[in-house]
């Protein structure tokens, strides 16, 4: 009899083995086809960012050739020139993102191919302005050549961009589908283990008290997967109400745009944006209208910036900005421009609220991002000290690699 129990606790035990042993397999799996598919949604989002800043670019470049042609002032030419100089880097990343993809390899020729013609056409605009007037060049204008080149580059970007979408419903729907039979198929597993342990419970009480020991250290695993999970979360990049970078996103972006600037020669402008009086606007209409104004004041200035910019939401109503490769006069404007939009967003809502604007211009970028924005950051309280609804711009000449004189 004790033969005969014995086996029967040894036949539980190794049935109990192997559904544990299956479990954690099926949830290895259902693990991967997770990572899988977050990494066709990073591969999707990187290739509809590339795209955005492709056609940005050739955007800004037929908006500052029609510019020029209005004002005939040479400074409206930069965006052609960085249209000609950036646009090829976001060609060159989506031939490499959609190397394992020929079809829509042949969608990036053909918005190569696009853009080539609309930009040719924008310096061809420019030269005849230069050799035979305003007259001969509103007159190419008028003919609608530029403005038809343009529309194919946005159908070809909003067809790549498509099939970027479906691709990625797709690798989503069949993810839910395996992940639906790998539930069903850990729910049977889970029902019958708990048999087994029931039936093991009759058998003998000690049996009892090991499988309680399993289950405990099963809940201990869970709670720290839930945790790791939890700390993954708040190490996300993007700031969850206003949908635009946080601080940790930003403080990279700054990092990677110093060493860049630092390279190339050029300087990394740090704007540090306060709401000011929003406490006192929150108190008296509370959160929800808190929360919107928020997400008004995200969107207007991420709208409102050129290519390679970065908006970030530092908490509470905070805001910095990164602008790169301008000098202070540039900047000046910029951010001028930026709080004249926020205080009519602002008006034509209602809200009592201004903006206090503070930054600063690195003609070379200190090796430290926290130390610029906080050179930033005291300049926007030195608005907020004077008189509030104001911006200041002022450059930070390096010394050494730790050390910056504010002039």
């Amino acid at each position: 009899m004790k033969a005969g129990m014995s086996r029967r606790i040894t036949i539980g035990f190794a049935l109990a083995l192997c559904l544990v042993l299956l479990m954690a397999v099926l949830s290895y799996l259902r693990t991967r086809e997770l990572a899988a598919a977050a990494r066709c949604v990073a591969h999707t989002n990187e290739v509809l960012a590339e795209l955005e800043g492709a056609v940005s670019d050739i955007r800004d470049a037929e908006m500052g050739v029609r510019g020029f042609l209005v004002t005939g002032d040479d400074a409206y030419l930069w965006t052609l020139q960085n249209g000609t100089l950036a646009g090829p880097q976001h060609l060159e990343r989506l031939y490499q993102l959609t190397a394992d993809a020929p079809s829509q390899q042949a969608r990036v020729a053909e918005l190569e191919n696009a853009s080539k013609e609309e930009l040719a056409w924008a310096g061809q605009v420019v030269d005849v302005y230069r050799n035979q007037g305003p007259v001969a060049a509103r007159a190419a204008l008028v003919t609608g050549k530029g403005r038809a080149q343009m529309d194919r580059v946005a159908q070809i970007a909003s067809e790549l961009t498509q099939e970027q979408k479906r691709e990625l419903l797709a690798t989503t729907a069949k993810v839910e589908l395996k992940n639906g039979r790998v539930t069903l198929y850990l729910r049977i597993l889970a029902a019958t283990m708990l048999l087994v342990l029931g039936l093991a419970f009759y058998q003998v009480r000690s049996e009892m008290r090991a499988l309680a020991n399993v289950q405990r250290e099963l809940a201990q695993s869970q709670e720290r997967l839930q945790e790791a999970l939890y700390r993954e979360q708040k190490l996300s990049r993007r700031d969850p109400l206003t949908q635009v970078a946080n601080r940790r996103a930003f403080f990279e972006a700054l990092e990677v745009e110093s060493r860049r600037a630092r390279r190339n020669g050029w300087p990394v402008s740090v704007a540090y944006v306060d709401v000011d009086n929003f406490k006192n606007f929150n108190d008296s209409l509370g959160h929800a209208a808190g929360d919107a104004l928020l997400v008004t004041v995200a969107g207007t200035m991420r709208r409102n910036v050129r290519a390679g910019c970065c908006v970030a939401r530092f908490g509470g109503d905070e805001f910095a900005l990164m602008i790169p490769d301008v000098g202070p006069v540039e900047v000046d404007l910029t951010l001028r421009r930026i709080r004249n939009l926020l205080l009519e967003e602002m008006k034509s809502n209602g809200w009592p609220v201004t903006f206090s604007i503070g930054a600063v211009v690195f003609s070379e970028p200190l090796e430290s991002p926290h130390q610029m924005i906080h050179i930033a950051d005291q300049e926007m309280y030195s608005v907020k000290n004077r008189s509030k609804n104001d911006v200041s711009v002022i450059t930070a000449e390096t010394t050494t690699s730790r050390d910056a004189v504010v002039q």
